[in-house]
Order: C-alpha cells, then sequence, then structure tokens
C-alpha cells in the first residue's frame, strides 16, 4: 500500500492521472474510485493481485481498453520463489477475462497475443527455475526473457565473519558509528537499514544502535500495529529516520535512494531473498555497503523455520477446522496460533497450501486481519499438497545451502551471485567485494620475521597452523594444538605432529582462543560449517601468509616475564 500511494504521489505530480485501489480505503473511495475507472480518467491503476478477484473491480475494468499489465514482483508466483504468495496465481485467469472483454472491441488490433493485454512481468530476483515458473503461471508462453541488471556495480558485497552475539555487535558498532574512518560516506551521510531474524533481534539491534552508537534508531516488525509501522515508513523515506532494524517485513514499497548501507545481522534464508533486500542500498548509483555479519550458527534459525514449513494432512485439517463456516470470516495469524498451538510459519504455509488445494479463499487482508472463505475439503488435492510440502522443505533447503556457500566462499560474490541468477554480464565492479579486494590487493605492511613482535609473528604462526591441518578444526581445538595439548583427540588424529604443535604452549588456551578471535574480526580468518564450525582462512589470511605481513596482535596482558621469554623462543624457533 505504501509503495502504491508513493508511485501514485509521484504520477500526479507529473501530470499523469493516476490512482490506486486497496483494502485500506473506505468502502465509499473505493466504489468512487471503480466509477471514475470505469468513465476512463485513469491511465494508470495500482492493485494488489487479490484485487483481480473482485466482481466490481473487473466490472469496471472491462469497460475500458487494458493496453498494458505490469505484474511487479512476479517471483511471488512461483512456489519455488522465495516470497510465494498465491494470490498471484489468479493473475492469470484474470488476463484471460480482460482478454474476453477485449474481444469485441479490439479484436482488430494485432500488438495483442490473443486479445490479452500486453504484458510485462517484473522482478529483482528470480532463478531460471523461477523465470519458467512467471511464463508457465501466468500463460506467457513463449515470450521474450531478459535477464539483465543483476550486477549492481556500485555495491560493494561484505561478509564479515562474526562468531557470536558479542562479536556481531562489534561489528555492529563499527558499522554505525560516526566515527567510522574506512569508508568514504559516514553513516549519517545516508541511511542504514539492519535485517534481522527475529523481532526480538530488531529491537535489540535498535536500542543498541541508540544507547551504545548514540545514534537515533527505530525498529520495524510485523508485531507492531499498523498506524505505527505507517509512521516508521514514512519517517525513513522523509529522512526523519536513516538508522531502521527490522525484520523482511520491512522493504516492499520503500523507495529511498541514498541508503548507504544494506546490513545483514542475521543469516537470510536464501541469495533471493539476501539479494532483494540488498537491492535497496544505492539507488541513488553512489557507492554503498552490504554487509552479511555471518555466524554459522544463525543456521539454525533458518533450518527451524523450514522445519515449521512442512506441513502433514492432519496439520492442514487442524488449520481447516480452526476458520469458522461463513462466506465471510476474519482471523488472524495470532488467533490460529492458539487454535492450533501452530507457529505462524506453519500457519501462513498451511493457509497457502488450503487455498491451493480450493480448500479455502483468500479474500483480502485488512491490517493482520484475514479474509477467507471456507470452501469443500477434498482428500486427494489435501493429499497432494502435503506431499508438496515434502518437496517444498527440500527446495527451501537447497537454497538455504546457497546463501551458506555464498558466506563461507572465497570467490568473487558477484559472480556468485550473476550465476546463480543465470546472468551471463560481465561482473564488473570498482569496489567489487571483500574477496576480491584482498585478492587484488598488493603487500600491506610487508615484515622481515626477524624484526617481528611476539604479537605479529604468533599471528602468522596461527594462520599457517590453520593452512596445515590435515582436518579442518574449530577455535578450541586449534587452541589446543598451538599450545600443546595431550588431549585423547589431538593424538589421535595426530595433530601433535603438526609443525606448530605446542608454538605457544607459554600462553593459556584460553588467550590462544582470544588471539584466534581477533584475526577472526580483522578479517584473516573465517569460521565455517554447520552444527560444528570449523576455522578457516580467508584471502586476506592466505595472503598475509605469502606476504609475511605484519599483524599487530595484542598479546594477553597475563604474560608475565618468564612467559614472555618462553613464548619468544618459541615463535623464534
Amino acid at each position: 500500500i505504501a509503495l502504491m500511494k508513493d508511485q501514485v504521489d509521484s504520477l500526479t505530480r507529473r501530470g499523469i492521472p493516476a490512482t490506486c485501489i486497496n483494502s485500506a480505503m473506505p468502502a465509499s473511495e473505493q466504489t468512487e474510485r471503480l466509477d471514475y475507472l470505469a468513465r476512463g480518467d485513469y491511465r494508470i491503476v495500482y492493485i494488489s493481485p487479490e484485487r483481480l478477484r473482485s466482481v466490481p473491480f473487473l466490472q469496471a475494468l472491462r469497460s475500458r481498453t487494458v493496453s498494458l499489465l505490469a505484474v511487479d514482483e512476479a517471483h511471488c508466483i512461483s512456489e519455488w520463489g522465495h516470497d510465494f504468495r498465491p494470490d498471484y496465481l489468479h493473475i492469470a485467469q484474470a488476463r484471460k477475462e480482460l482478454a474476453k472483454s477485449s474481444a469485441a472491441t479490439v479484436a482488430q488490433d494485432s500488438i495483442l497475443r490473443h486479445n490479452a493485454p500486453l504484458t510485462a512481468a517484473l522482478t529483482a530476483t528470480a532463478t531460471p527455475q523461477v523465470q519458467s515458473d512467471i511464463l508457465r503461471l501466468l500463460g506467457l508462453g513463449d515470450a521474450a526473457r531478459i535477464v539483465t541488471g543483476f550486477n549492481r556495480p556500485n555495491l560493494n558485497l561484505l561478509v564479515r565473519y562474526t562468531s557470536g552475539i558479542p562479536a556481531k555487535l562489534r561489528a555492529l558498532n563499527e558499522l554505525l558509528s560516526p566515527r567510522s574512518a574506512n569508508w568514504q560516506f559516514a553513516p549519517q551521510d545516508g541511511a542504514t537499514i539492519v535485517y534481522t531474524g527475529t523481532r526480538r533481534d530488531a529491537e535489540e539491534a535498535a536500542e543498541f544502535a541508540r544507547e551504545v552508537v548514540r545514534i537515533p534508531a527505530e525498529f520495524y516488525h510485523a508485531g507492531l500495529p499498523a498506524e505505527e509501522r505507517t509512521r516508521i515508513q514514512n519517517d525513513f523515506i522523509s529522512g526523519k529516520v536513516n538508522v531502521i532494524a527490522a525484520t523482511n517485513a520491512f522493504g516492499m514499497g520503500i523507495d529511498r535512494a541514498d541508503v548507504r548501507q544494506v546490513i545483514h545481522y542475521s543469516l537470510p534464508g536464501s541469495l533471493e531473498a539476501y539479494y532483494q533486500e540488498a537491492g535497496r542500498a544505492g539507488r541513488d548509483g553512489l557507492p554503498a555497503k552490504v554487509v552479511l555479519l555471518y555466524d554459522p550458527q544463525d543456521r539454525a534459525l533458518q533450518e527451524f523455520f523450514i522445519q515449521q514449513s512442512e506441513l502433514a494432512g492432519d496439520d492442514l485439517r487442524a488449520i481447516h477446522n480452526a476458520i469458522q463456516d461463513g462466506s465471510q470470516v476474519w482471523t488472524t495469524l495470532d488467533s490460529l496460533s492458539q487454535v492450533t498451538g501452530m507457529h505462524p510459519v506453519q500457519l501462513k504455509v498451511g493457509l497457502a497450501a488450503l487455498e491451493r488445494a480450493g480448500a479455502l479463499e483468500h479474500l483480502g487482508d485488512e491490517g493482520l486481519r484475514m479474509l477467507f472463505r471456507k470452501g469443500a475439503w477434498n482428500p486427494k488435492e489435501i493429499e497432494k499438497a502435503a506431499a508438496n510440502s515434502k518437496e517444498h522443505v527440500r527446495h527451501r533447503q537447497k537454497q538455504l545451502d546457497g546463501i551458506v556457500a555464498y558466506a563461507e566462499s572465497n570467490a568473487c560474490r558477484r559472480k556468485i551471485i550473476l550465476n546463480y541468477f543465470g546472468d551471463v554480464g560481465e561482473a564488473e565492479a570498482a569496489d567489487c567485494c571483500d574477496n576480491c579486494r584482498s585478492a587484488e590487493a598488493g603487500p600491506g605492511s610487508r615484515g622481515n620475521v626477524d624484526q617481528m613482535t611476539q604479537g605479529e609473528r604468533a599471528a602468522l604462526v596461527i594462520l599457517d597452523c590453520i593452512r596445515r591441518v590435515h582436518i579442518k578444526v574449530g577455535r578450541e581445538k586449534l587452541a589446543q594444538i598451538l599450545h600443546g595439548s595431550k588431549a585423547q583427540d589431538i593424538l589421535k588424529f595426530q595433530h601433535d605432529k603438526n609443525v606448530y604443535y605446542g608454538r605457544l604452549e607459554a600462553v593459556k588456551q584460553s588467550d590462544i582462543e582470544a588471539l584466534i578471535g581477533q584475526l577472526i574480526e580483522m578479517g584473516h580468518i573465517k569460521v565455517i560449517g554447520g552444527e560444528y564450525p570449523v576455522l578457516s582462512l580467508t584471502p586476506r589470511g592466505e595472503n598475509a601468509i605469502k606476504q609475511k605481513e605484519s599483524i599487530a596482535l595484542d598479546l594477553p596482558k597475563s604474560l608475565g616475564a618468564t612467559e614472555l621469554r618462553r613464548a619468544k623462543a618459541k615463535l623464534e624457533a
């Protein structure tokens, strides 16, 4: 609705007669606009897909010739997209209805295929599979398929490896701080959107920005009252608010040109979702940063959402029973959750499945309320829906694997994205990504090992130990190897044969882990993997070894003179 209003206001200022019709309007105003539409007073009309099921709207539309049907966010029509919306499935039927009404008046117009309006389906995030779905489900046949524009050369794609909440918050503090000196734009020069995986994280990230970074910030999620969400959106678009922490409920209809940073505080569920949200940065064409704060443990939240989306026939029956009989029934996710005991994610998936099975008809929304008409229970269709649910879970797992691979890769991040979306264009950008920057960088502060401090030597020892371990290990295990632990696992897997085994024996194991943490936050080491995360070198870490780079680590203050001498002797060995 916000996007419709914004677009209509912009067109009206340019003297183009346009309007929007949505469920938030009083019935009298909707009727008035339908009369104007039938009379031919508008050139452009904005609606949501469910409006195409409204008999009064279709009647008003049939009295005019529709020359163009533009479908925005067309990926929503595909079950394999990242934001499936069943209402989009009704567009094809409405298109056929428009063709029937056009046949009597413009049958001679050869521009229109089968008298249906010229149709453009637009999306910023569609894989080849989703593109094919769009053509099929809209009934577009062999329509021209144009894939371009996935490369946004002004976006600098970055992944920061942040193992644990404290590391995430330190990174967030750095990225939001007005004192940040490593970027040509200060955060206050434009807007920042921080995307989180949960409502609680959105609230806490906004509070952190206000209380610790000392900058104004708001949070936004679907749990806020409609009036509050509208206020925050308007304040952000107008520039009154420059920092927002939000769930993925924020963004649709937000068109602000000077977003300088999009920060993903949590791992998104797919590359499609990630890149759509990333695309809200730098719309003015000026440089902008897209930063993913990656912790392998974040995967668990997305896997929870995926598990919650799998539904059996009994689950669908419970949702169907929870909706009262009647021609028009209002309900909310919260009330359905109370009756069924299901998570809202399960309910959203279940409602969509019931609609596809013909057991439910979604008539529209008003704020958090949803309007349904209950249909007949068809066991065969329900069985098919349950089987489809399992397939959908497998697909979402594959999508999650894709975003994890992106986060953990040492390859060009831009190329990964373009390949994923089937864009064969060049991955060109002045400031491409963190991996390319590290690969292209010449030697930094090249060090003479003999002249290095103990901290600089320790940094290279840790990095080279990671490179040389024959089985990847996590932070604790690496610290054990460097400390010279006699633990059973260390000896069993022959880590005691590593050239750096015991090289930091004078340093407490917990302090070695802290040194590893410093290198992670500096971007030399990344934490990757699933249930049991392991350490790996980033391109920057690999370069540091090759160039014998001087990396200043803060040695633990607990090291006394004797320990320092022992550490120095070991490091010089």
